[in-house]
C-alpha cells in the first residue's frame, strides 16, 4: 500500500477541508436539550483536478488502484505544511469526466479512519468577532422560530398550542473571504465548543441583542480553500432555551 498520496498529481484549489466532531442532540418541546459526544474528531478533504490533461493522472489511477478505492485505509497526504495521517478513500470508482479534447476532471474525496492531533480547547464564553463588533460577512441569515402544536379538522377548525414560551433564533454566518489566520480563530472556537456540544452567547448584529444561551448546530467545519491564503467557511448557530 503506497505511503503518501501521489505528490505527481498537482493539487488544484478549491481544496474542501472538514473538521467533523459528531454530537447527538436531545431537544424537547420547550425548548431545553441534552447533548453528548459520540466520536472522536476526524479530518477529510475533496480535492478536484478540472480540466487535467489525460496523461497527467496516471500517478492518480495508478494509486487508486494500488488502495483498492475504499478498501485500504492509512496512507497520508499534506495540505498546507501538516501531515494528515491513516486516510482512506470515500468511494470505490475513479470517475473522469471528460468535457474537452483530451482534458479530464476527477473529484477525490478521502477522510481520515483514526483520529490524530488533539480535538480540544479552552470554551469561550462568546462567539469570536473577526474585528471589532463584527462576527460574520454578508450574505446574513436569521430565523426565529415558534413551535406550534395543531389539530387541523377536517371541517376547517384548527385547534393549536405554543409548546414554547418564547422564539427560538437560529442564525447562518457566512465567511466568504477570509484570511488564514481569521479562519484559524473559528476552526479553534469549533474544536473548543467541541461542535455543537457547549454552548456560548451570540449577539445578533441586526438587533444588538445577545442571546446568552447558543450552539454551533453543525457537526463539521467545512473549509473552502479559494487559494493558498484565502479561505471561505460557513457557520450555523442555534439558540437553546433554559
Amino acid at each position: 500500500m503506497p505511503a503518501t498520496f501521489p505528490t505527481t498529481v498537482a493539487l488544484r484549489y478549491p481544496v474542501t477541508q472538514t473538521v467533523a466532531i459528531p454530537v447527538d442532540v436531545a431537544e424537547f418541546l420547550d425548548g431545553t436539550e441534552q447533548r453528548w459526544r459520540t466520536a472522536d474528531g476526524l479530518q477529510g478533504f475533496e480535492l478536484t483536478f478540472p480540466d487535467v490533461p489525460l496523461a497527467d493522472l496516471a500517478d492518480l489511477r495508478t494509486f487508486w488502484n494500488t488502495v483498492k478505492g475504499r478498501f485500504d485505509s492509512g496512507f497520508s497526504f499534506t495540505f498546507q505544511g501538516t501531515s494528515y495521517a491513516d486516510l482512506g478513500l470515500e468511494a470505490d470508482d475513479f470517475t473522469e469526466v471528460e468535457a474537452k479534447a483530451e482534458k479530464t476532471s476527477v473529484t477525490v474525496k478521502m477522510r481520515q479512519t483514526v483520529t490524530h492531533g488533539t480535538y480540544t480547547g479552552t470554551p469561550v464564553a462568546a462567539y469570536p468577532a473577526l474585528y471589532g463588533a463584527v462576527v460574520g460577512q454578508r450574505p446574513f441569515t436569521a430565523k426565529p422560530k415558534w413551535l406550534t402544536t395543531r389539530n387541523d379538522l377536517a371541517s376547517g377548525p384548527r385547534y393549536a398550542w405554543a409548546e414554547r414560551t418564547a422564539a427560538k433564533w437560529a442564525w447562518t454566518i457566512e465567511h466568504p473571504c477570509l484570511t488564514a489566520a481569521e479562519l484559524a480563530a473559528r476552526l479553534a472556537f469549533f474544536i473548543a465548543q467541541g461542535g455543537k456540544l457547549r454552548g456560548f452567547s451570540f449577539t445578533d448584529p441586526n438587533t444588538g441583542v445577545t442571546h446568552a444561551n447558543c450552539r454551533l448546530d453543525m457537526d463539521s467545519l467545512a473549509v473552502r480553500w479559494l487559494g493558498a491564503g484565502q479561505c471561505s467557511v460557513t457557520v450555523e448557530i442555534a439558540e437553546y432555551l433554559v
